[in-house]
């Protein structure tokens, strides 16, 4: 194909969202699937293609410089520079990355920065002018969310991923670039965080040199605290992840950037929390919304207003330079400008903060003094003014459209941050209104809900001075000011979609919106409450796209949101937009008509009217499938129309309008379809089709079904005629249907001539030729052949793909998941053009078509773009082009008759409405109703006749057709189904009866109600269903039984098979004691090898350590014993119990009581290294197994012997029983001993019987062997009881016993006498009287015998039952004394168990030691290698100092070499000219520092906040125009001297001119060398550092070894003493023995025993002075009760005297009986009460006398009160007359008034004084009668003693 030509991209369209930014004031450019496209305000496009046609990475743009850059999919990528609009490459930067790129964006000036992803993960700064790579940093292996540069300083970036935020600080000496961490935060706050957060706490130190807690600890003797490191073992990477991997908090995910005129980094989350880095301080704060502007402090104002006054100056007045010494000497200072702007006269801070001068100063001298820290933005500003006032060496500027981060960010890597986004967007489906130009308009938008900040939206940044302008997914663009460390919204709108991208052009007077809903939107920062859409061409991949009616003039287009567009084909421009309000899901257009068929998610089939381009319109929809429409296909001349989907269902629609797009049929295809291709013969319209008849298909999955059929050329002559049945499905000898099998699945579908298909094979990647015919589907006869490719040609790389042709049948194209698009000829399938179409990275195409006339192609892909091709002929070519475009226009002048008439008729047509669907009605609630009416017909014996059915509202034609059928069949045989339904109920009738008289027969003859059941057929399926479904739930509970038997059988391994001893329990017999055993396992081979090593190796110390001393005392002289048996000392019994005491307390446990006893273990004294606690802890576990063994002997020996005492009451309980049948007593009483779970736990791994509640299921076959076996058993016991001799000898000869016992005798009663019974005793004769006496002397007798028997019986009862109590007492006392042995076996075990842990612990902290010392050996290691790194760079600094101050030096003396040289330039001339030219040699142009910041970058109107701060390259260009215009100003020649002639004063300019070059020579190189010297400091300070972290680790090393030291010396022992010995105070909760001593008992003795002396003596002592002082103390306390007594007396008389005698004491002094008197006045009152009564009595009836007339007479009042309130109200009127006629006269009102107020007066004061005389005669009398009354009273005189 290459003969014939290219293909060319013509045009792209398509936007998702992605990064849209200005690249000029006016142009904004984004990516568009492989290309770049350039969008201006005004709506111009244009697009650029990557010259190497490989897929696109990261773009970024720079506005300033006006460039773009982009990086490549490929192994080893590269970065492309290009300059618009030239679109020329100046720069390839490689070597960057391995496999892709992450993330590109640029400076302001001429650097970029790139992140590289797999497998290097690197950060580069590139400066792309020169293609330099100049630095090179390691990143963590995360995806970046964001990366920005900071605007007012390029040295300074940031980058952030989604669980760290890190601040980045390029350094630089000359040509050496050195990028270093200024502020990381490798763990951001949680979400819920608002405040300031600083992490790490300390400067240098991470989270990993955090302390464990003291808790961790554990030990209060280990004062040195173990970081977490040293406690897990971890370091470096792993304990990072560990961390993470702990860290279970919600936190926060950067996702924006942006940075403040003041140097601090803003932050936005995916939460909405809004963080500020300041990198000065390393402090991170999360900032917090608030809805009033707080008020600043006057004293801040007022510095604010201040420096926007410097600020104005110093945009006025020209800069001054300082000296060249003191810029090589550091000492660098300049002016600090303030930031404050004023807007609408209100003075705001843009970036949220100011400092002042002094201020400024202040902290950039502490950060000199800190080691020259470059943390402050206005000290790198004041650093950086000098580099540019000269030369601009030094950048400071940045990309002042550079808001927030990632402008380069990868399309796949921004989906990765949003991918949940979609969940809480609104749809989005219409475009923004257009006027009738189709230029955008501007809409107002609302504002609801801006001032709250809501999650993801803060997604998007971009700085303003008007503030931070903010937007997210809530599609809502807020403006926000930032007050310290709060923020307002001042401002919001809402946009209506999701914001992806917010940019502001170089001027910042125009924001750019961009949307993933496929907008961008426009609007001006200054009123942003109108937004102007600049495009919208909606969102959501493109389906498919396919060309109009036989012309390449359009091309239409569907979305998966149902959005059909019509494109302009050459130019791409949208001109139509149609929302069809579902889900597509494929189109076709029809070569006959303007019309496109729109296939969707619910199987209707829109048929779309496109004559008029500007207003399509929906004109008719069919629903054809239940399941979405995956295919639609035309035939060649549109005729008809082809739908598939995954219902198995292909349906042949009319595709004329005239025909109103009626159905014709369908044809039934077996599995999923996936694709449609047609081929149009002779008339005859041949389709194949593929479909997946999987198990589970999906809509990606190939096509393993090929379905051929064909439709003749009379279809539509007697149509119905060729349908199978009324259903319309077609017969198969009409349309001729063949179904073969492919051998591989397939992808796409193409049919051509001679009934060949063309294929892709989704196994080999190979495009496959395949023949298909009538003689290959014969040979099988029974089922479908296997289609064998007859030939194969290279395909794709990657899976997946279509494939379609062209209209005149000669070329086949082929489009993959690689995204590349394949043309290939048909005659030579290996003649391939390959044209890369789609980015492979995001799926490659997805569908792909030919324009009618062959043209142009039109592609799909994942990357959601439509593409346009168009061919590039040769001149060979230009001919093979022409055939296709002929057989285009042949087919079109063939059609074009027809297609006028199709036109017309479809423009006649109507716009479509959707009905409206009526309410869904219950199915259920349906099917209840026709159960009911059945249920009725059967009652009341009547025909049901079923409704005929009705289609639902949303029917396919299918159902529609089928419901016809239906009904037609109904019709037609409607009498006969009438006489089905009277059989079958007159059948019903007589069922009914034999079921009746079923019931009436006996129970033997009833015949069960299934054999009434006349549908077997229904029964048995019913049977086989409920068998299924009985399976099935068998197969269930059987793979549930497998799984519990498998986790039995587990359990039972590990718990119960591989214990030596298994564990059980004994239970007492009376009481609720249960004692257990020790289960324990064997001990393996590995653990008694190493317990033996151990034994031995402690017995050859104990020996060698015996062998010493021996050895010592040989040494030392020390004699040996050697007593003879009679001197040798016999210790007495209490030196061997003190002895054992001192062992057992030292030892710490009473193992040696319980069996474990060993001489092997090491003193708790002397356990210092690892290996001894080891050992020990080894022993140690071997005295708790031998205890558990010893202890495991006792208890089976008690085991047994509860065995044998429930076998001896087994035995007696025979007994028992015997005696209480003989005694007619119950047996339930007996006592039955028995061996429960507890003791055999055996038991619990069998189930019995009796355990299962419920029936066993079984089989017939079980059944049927069961009833069996239980027939032979009967079977055998009737044998065996046929003829037993045994038993019947036994019987005849001794009565069936074979022992007469006595008590068998005794139940024996003695047989009466037959007369006794037969006659009357009168009648006996005195023979039968004799008898009968005998007889009853014989019952009497046999009575006394059973009476004496049944008290023997009794006594051996009692005797039996108390030895089977006595027995089991005495086994409950042994189980008691075992339980016993088990209490003191576990504290044994518990204090060997806790020695264990102790020395465990010991062990743990002893490796938390060494694992710390290790970590800090490692990084002791690391840091000397950074400091051997530190010292070279260091080294290599100083040199290249020393090396250009030398030609610094050489500079200065060449410039003043030159100054000197003048004079001899000029020696021809005379001294007063000369010294006149050497005047004009000195002089400079004024004004030319002023130059470089008289002129923004960005003019005076501009609204960046960056405004004042231009680009390094623009005041480089500005400075070098001043320069020239004010050299060209001196060198003018009006200032030519007199007597100088113009060859002379042109040599003095040439001359000037290389003295002023040298002297900005100089003056750069002295910038250089200063900015070397700080370089050099900076490293030497680097090294300081490195220097004074390793003497601190040095130190930290030797300090834990010290404390390691300790404690390995420092041991804690477990001492066992008894209460007494422990004279600590216990404290609240534990005993502190921190400042306790230990020491020996005889010392306490010794000293109590002084001390018992001593107090002794002490008390016999104060004995004696006690009883000396006792006789004092008895006399005292003598006299004192005698005192007492006396003052008692006292008292006593002086109440006798002081006493008052009253009546009633006289009376008692003065009566005989005083008890008679009392007694007559009780009397007395008592007749007085009873007469009281008595007169109370009559009093009551005189009252109630009184009452009745009270009543009578209230009654006569009331009448009285009416009658008088009416006179009342006759009254009351007469009473108003006269008030009225008396208050006309006030006068005499007054008089009247006086008169009788003074009468009042006088009256009053009569009764006051009358009043004052009554209570002054009442007091008098009242002291009289006091006096009378004392008179009674006897006077007693006080008698004072």
């Amino acid at each position: 194909m290459e003969n014939i030509g290219s293909l060319q991209l013509a045009w792209a369209n398509g936007y998702k969202g992605n990064r849209a930014k200005y690249i000029t004031q006016d142009v904004i450019c984004f990516k568009c699937g492989d290309t770049i496209k350039f969008v201006g305000e005004d709506g111009k496009e244009s697009m650029f293609v990557p010259p190497s046609g490989e897929s696109m990475g990261p773009l970024t743009v720079h506005s300033v410089n006006k460039v773009f850059a982009y990086s490549e999919n490929n192994i080893k990528p590269r970065i492309f520079c290009f300059q618009y609009p030239s679109f020329t490459k100046f720069a390839t930067l490689t070597d960057g990355a391995q496999l892709e790129y992450l993330a590109l964006t640029f400076s302001s000036s001429v650097y970029l920065v790139s992140l590289s992803g797999v497998p290097d993960y690197q950060m580069i700064i590139w400066r792309y002018t020169d293609q330099m790579k100049l630095c090179v940093q390691d990143m963590t292996q995360m995806t970046p969310n964001c990366l920005s540069f900071n605007p007012g300083n390029w040295r300074q970036l940031a980058t952030g991923t989604a669980k760290e935020l890190t601040v980045w600080n390029v350094e630089q000496n000359n040509t050496q670039f050195l990028v270093k961490k200024q502020c990381h935060f490798h763990r951001l706050p949680e979400k819920n965080f608002v405040g300031k957060f600083k992490f790490p706490p300390e400067k240098g130190r991470s989270a990993r040199d955090e302390p464990a807690s003291k808790s961790s600890s554990r030990q209060a003797r280990v004062n040195f605290q173990l970081p977490i490191s040293a406690i897990s073992g971890l370091t470096g990477d792993n304990l990072e992840k560990f961390e993470d991997y702990k860290d279970e908090l919600d936190r926060l995910v950067p996702v924006s950037m942006s940075w403040l005129t003041s140097g601090d980094l803003l932050v936005g989350c995916t939460g909405g929390q809004l963080i500020k880095v300041d990198v000065e301080t390393d402090s991170l704060t999360v900032l917090s919304l608030v809805n009033t502007m707080p008020e600043l402090d006057p004293v801040v104002e007022e510095e604010n207003k201040d420096a926007a006054g410097e600020t104005r100056e110093s945009q006025d007045m020209p800069n001054k330079q300082d000296g060249i010494a003191e810029k090589i000497g550091g000492k660098r200072e300049s002016q600090d400008t303030g930031m404050l702007k004023k807007r609408h006269g209100t003075a705001e801070k843009v970036g949220g903060r100011q400092r002042s001068q002094d201020t400024s100063r202040k902290r950039d001298s502490m950060t000199e003094k800190m080691g020259g820290r470059q943390g402050s933005q206005d000290t790198s500003r004041r650093r950086d003014s000098i580099t540019e006032k000269i030369f601009g060496r030094r950048e400071s500027g940045d990309m002042p459209n550079k808001r927030d981060s990632l402008t380069g960010e990868e399309d796949h890597v921004q989906d990765k941050k949003q991918r949940d986004d979609n969940k809480s967007i609104k749809e989005h489906d219409e475009k923004q209104p257009k006027d009738s130009e189709g230029q955008a308009v501007v809409i107002e938008a609302k504002k609801e809900g801006g001032d709250r900040i809501l999650p993801g939206s803060l997604n998007c940044m971009a700085l303003h001075q008007r503030g931070l302008f903010v937007a997210g997914i809530d599609g809502v663009l807020r403006v926000l000011k930032i007050i310290k460390d709060q923020f307002i919204v001042v401002d919001h709108q809402d946009i209506g979609v999701p914001v992806t991208s917010l940019c502001f052009n170089p001027s910042h007077h125009m924001l750019c919106i961009g949307s993933k809903k496929g907008s961008i939107h426009l609007l001006k920062p200054e009123s942003i409450s109108t937004v102007k859409l600049l495009f919208d061409v909606h969102y959501g991949n493109f389906l498919t796209a396919c060309g109009l009616a036989g012309s390449s003039e359009y091309c239409v287009t569907v979305r998966e949101s149902g959005k059909v567009q019509v494109w302009k084909s050459d130019t791409g421009n949208l001109i139509c937009s149609l929302s069809i309000g579902v889900k597509a899901c494929s189109l076709a257009t029809s070569p006959l008509a303007h019309l496109a068929v729109v296939g969707s998610e619910t199987g209707y089939a829109y048929i779309i009217d496109l004559n008029t381009l500007d207003k399509p319109r929906v004109v008719y929809s069919i629903h054809l499938h239940r399941a979405p429409i995956r295919c639609i296909a035309f035939n060649e001349i549109g005729q008809y129309f082809f739908t598939g989907s995954n219902d198995g269902f292909v349906f042949v629609v009319d595709g004329r309008p005239s025909k109103k797009f009626e159905p014709l049929g369908y044809v039934n295809c077996e599995g999923d379809i996936k694709g449609l291709s047609t081929f149009m013969k002779d008339g005859e319209t041949r389709v194949v089709v593929s479909s997946d008849i999987s198990d589970s298909p999906s809509p990606k999955s190939p096509a393993n079904k090929l379905t051929s059929f064909k439709l003749p050329a009379d279809l539509l002559n007697g149509l119905t005629s060729k349908h199978r049945s009324l259903k319309c499905d077609f017969r198969d000898d009409v349309i001729n249907q063949l179904s073969f099998n492919f051998s591989d699945p397939v992808y796409g579908i193409v049919l051509t001539d001679n009934d060949t298909v063309y294929c892709l094979c989704s196994v080999t990647r190979m495009l496959l030729k395949f023949h298909i015919s009538q003689e290959l589907r014969k040979k099988e006869k029974n089922k479908d052949p296997f289609l064998t490719a007859s030939e194969q040609a290279t395909g794709h790389q990657l899976y997946g793909g279509c494939i379609s042709m062209s209209l005149h049948h000669k070329w086949l194209a082929s489009g993959g998941g690689d995204g590349q698009l394949i043309i290939r000829p048909l005659q030579s399938l290996n003649d391939r053009l390959i044209a890369f179409a789609h980015n492979y990275w995001r799926g490659g195409v997805f569908n792909f078509s030919f324009s009618p006339d062959s043209q142009l192609i039109f592609t799909s892909g994942f990357d959601g773009t439509l593409c346009c091709f168009k061919w590039n002929y040769t001149a060979s070519g230009h001919l093979k082009g022409r055939i296709a475009a002929d057989a285009a226009a042949a087919l079109l002048m063939r059609l074009n008759s027809d297609q006028m008439r199709e036109d017309d008729m479809l423009m006649k047509m109507k716009v479509w409405d959707q009905p409206e669907k009526e309410p869904a009605t219950d199915k259920e609630q349906e099917t209840a109703d026709v159960e009911k009416e059945i249920d009725d017909a059967i009652e009341n014996d009547l025909i049901y006749t079923p409704s005929p059915p009705t289609p639902p509202e949303d029917a396919t034609w299918e159902e529609i057709k089928r419901n016809e059928a239906h009904l037609e069949e109904e019709k037609q045989f409607a009498d006969e189904k009438l006489k089905l339904r009277i059989e079958i109920r007159n059948m019903r009738r007589q069922l009914q009866k034999m079921m009746r008289e079923n019931e009436e027969v006996p129970a033997i003859e009833k015949l069960p109600n299934h054999e009434f059941d006349l549908d077997v057929d229904e029964q048995k399926r019913l049977h086989e269903q409920c068998e299924i479904e009985v399976q099935k739930l068998r197969e269930e509970k059987e793979y549930q039984n497998i799984a519990k038997m498998y986790l039995t059988e587990v359990m039972r391994k590990e718990c119960w098979d591989e214990m030596m001893v298994k564990g059980r329990g004994i239970l007492s017999f009376n009481t609720g004691l249960e004692v257990y055993n020790y289960p324990l396992k064997e001990r393996t081979k590995l653990e008694l090898r190493e317990l033996e090593v151990i034994q031995t190796q402690r017995r050859i110390e104990i020996a060698e350590l015996q062998a010493r001393k021996e050895i010592a005392d040989v040494i030392n002289n020390i004699p040996t014993d050697s007593a003879t048996p009679e001197d040798e000392h016999v210790e007495t019994e209490d030196v061997k119990l003190r002895l054992l005491r001192e062992k057992t307390a030292l030892m710490g446990s009473l193992g040696f009581e319980v069996g474990g006893e060993s001489d092997l273990f090491y003193s708790q004294f002397e356990l210092a290294s690892k290996e001894q606690k080891y050992n020990q802890v080894v022993l140690l576990q071997d005295v708790i197994y031998r205890i558990r063994v010893k202890f495991n002997k006792n208890f089976d020996e008690v085991f047994i012997k509860k065995e044998q005492e429930i076998q001896k009451i087994k035995e007696k309980n025979k007994r028992v029983r015997k005696i209480l049948e003989d005694l007619n007593l119950p047996n339930d009483t007996v006592y039955e001993p028995e061996l429960g779970p507890v003791e055999r736990p055996e038991m619990l791994l069998t189930t019995a019987d009796d355990e299962v509640k419920v029936e066993k299921y079984l089989t017939p076959e079980q059944r049927q062997k069961m009833e069996v076996d239980r027939k032979k058993e009967e079977e055998r016991k009737l044998k065996e009881r046929g003829d037993n001799w045994r038993e019947r000898g036994l019987d005849q000869m001794m009565g069936g016993v074979l022992e007469i016992k006595r008590e068998d005798e005794l139940k024996k009663d003695i047989p009466i006498p037959a007369f006794m019974q037969e006659k009357k005793e009168a009648e006996w004769t005195e023979e039968e009287r004799n008898i009968a006496e005998e007889y009853l002397l014989k019952v009497k007798t046999l009575e006394e015998e059973r009476d004496k028997f049944r008290k023997h019986l009794d006594l051996e009862l009692k005797k039996t039952q108390t030895a089977i109590l006595e027995g089991t007492q005495a086994f409950d006392e042994v189980l008691y004394q075992l339980f016993i042995k088990k209490v003191k076996a576990e504290s044994v075990i518990y204090q060997e168990e806790l020695k264990i842990l102790r020395l465990r612990y010991s062990m743990l902290t002893e490796e938390e030691f060494t694992n710390y010392e290790k970590e800090l050996q490692e990084k002791l290691d690391a840091v000397k290698q950074s400091l051997q790194q530190a010292s070279s760079a260091h080294g290599k600094a100083k040199s290249d100092l020393d090396a250009y101050r030398n030609e610094y030096d050489i500079h200065v003396a060449d410039d003043k070499v030159h100054e000197r040289m003048f004079r001899r330039e000029f020696q021809g001339l005379s001294n007063p000219l000369i010294d006149q030219l050497f005047k004009h040699y000195k002089k400079r142009p004024r004004g030319q520092k002023a130059k470089i910041f008289d002129s923004p970058a960005y003019g005076p109107t501009s609204s960046n906040p960056y405004f004042d701060r231009p680009p390094t390259a623009k005041r480089n260009e500005d400075e070098r125009y001043a320069r020239k215009a004010a050299m060209a100003e001196l060198n003018h020649e009006k200032n030519i001297p007199e007597g100088v002639d113009n060859q002379t004063w042109e040599r003095l300019c040439a001359y000037r001119l290389e003295k002023m070059e040298k002297e900005w020579q100089v003056k750069q190189e002295a910038l250089t060398l200063a900015e070397m010297q700080a370089f050099v400091h900076k490293r030497q300070d680097d090294e300081e550092k490195l220097r004074a972290e390793i003497e601190e680790i040095l130190e930290t090393i030797n300090k834990l070894r010290d404390w390691h030291r300790v404690f390995s010396t420092d041991l804690e022992v477990q001492l066992l003493l008894k209460q007494g010995q422990v004279e600590v105070d216990p404290g609240s909760f534990i005993p502190n023995y921190k400042m306790a001593l230990l020491i020996h008992r005889e010392v306490v003795e010794d000293l109590n025993k002084k001390i018992r002396q001593l107090g002794e003596r002490k008390i016999a002592s104060m004995v004696e002075s006690k009883d000396f002082r006792k006789g004092i103390i008895v006399l005292e306390w003598e006299h004192k009760r005698m005192k007492m007594e006396m003052e008692d007396l006292k008292n006593r008389m002086r109440d006798i005297i002081n006493m008052k005698v009253t009546r009633e004491i006289q009376v008692f002094l003065a009566a005989d009986d005083f008890d008679a008197l009392r007694n007559q006045e009780i009397i007395t009152l008592e007749q007085t009460i009873a007469m009281q009564e008595r007169h109370h009595e009559r009093r009551i009836k005189e009252k109630k006398k009184a009452l009745k007339l009270v009543k009578k007479s209230v009654h006569q009042m009331l009448e009285k009160n009416n009658h008088l309130e009416t006179e009342l109200d006759k009254l009351n009127l007469s009473v108003s007359e006269r008030r009225h006629i008396y208050e006309i006269n006030p006068e005499k009102l007054n008089e009247l008034d006086r008169e009788q107020r003074y009468k009042e007066i006088v009256q009053r004061r009569k009764l006051i004084d009358l009043a004052k005389a009554q209570a002054q005669e009442i007091a008098m009398l009242r002291t009289e009668l006091e006096r009378l009354r004392m008179r009674t009273f006897p006077a007693l005189v006080s008698l004072d003693h």
